[in-house]
């Protein structure tokens, strides 16, 4: 099962990924599809595992975010074809292995953790723990609540410049 399939109501990566040879005429479609507020990047860990879905389905709701104001995606998409196309969304990556890829980091995921990161380009990214991670610690969760929070607070308003 892959992600779109595993979350329906939420934007779906498929919508904003095209083909290489298409880039160019990337930004017409791009426009017709929501503006995430909100970009997760898993390593490819989440569509293998329905208890980690429901969990992460569990957080979005927790933050009190629109499901379609959220776009999941995994790090070869992200890295290969959506780069700078969310530069007003926040990236969150799910897990030690996506902050890696993203932020081209060795760094333990526990030092990358409550700071906010930014791309080349200005993408603000905060990197969290996978919810496979607090299935298996459970404590864990209270430190995820706080990095999605440390998001919550960083996301643009529409229409501004905060």
């Amino acid at each position: 099962m892959s992600l779109n399939d595993s979350f329906k109501g939420y934007l779906p990566a498929t919508a904003f990924i095209m083909s290489k040879k298409r880039a160019a005429d990337a930004a017409e479609p791009l426009m017709t599809q929501p503006a995430p507020q909100f970009v997760f990047v898993d390593a490819g860990e989440l569509a293998a595992s329905k208890p980690a879905q429901e969990l992460f389905k569990k957080m979005i709701d927790a933050m009190g975010v629109p499901q379609n104001s959220v776009l999941i995606t995994d790090c070869t998409a992200f890295l290969d074809h959506l780069p700078g196309f969310f530069k007003e969304a926040v990236l969150v990556t799910l897990g030690r292995k996506a902050a890696e890829q993203v932020l081209g980091s060795k760094e333990n995921l526990q030092n990358l953790r409550t700071q906010v990161h930014a791309l080349q380009d200005g993408t603000r990214v905060i990197p969290t723990f996978h919810p496979l991670e607090l299935l298996s610690t459970p404590a864990l969760k209270k430190d995820a609540w706080e990095d999605l929070k440390l998001a919550m607070k960083h996301k643009k308003v529409p229409g501004t410049f905060l």
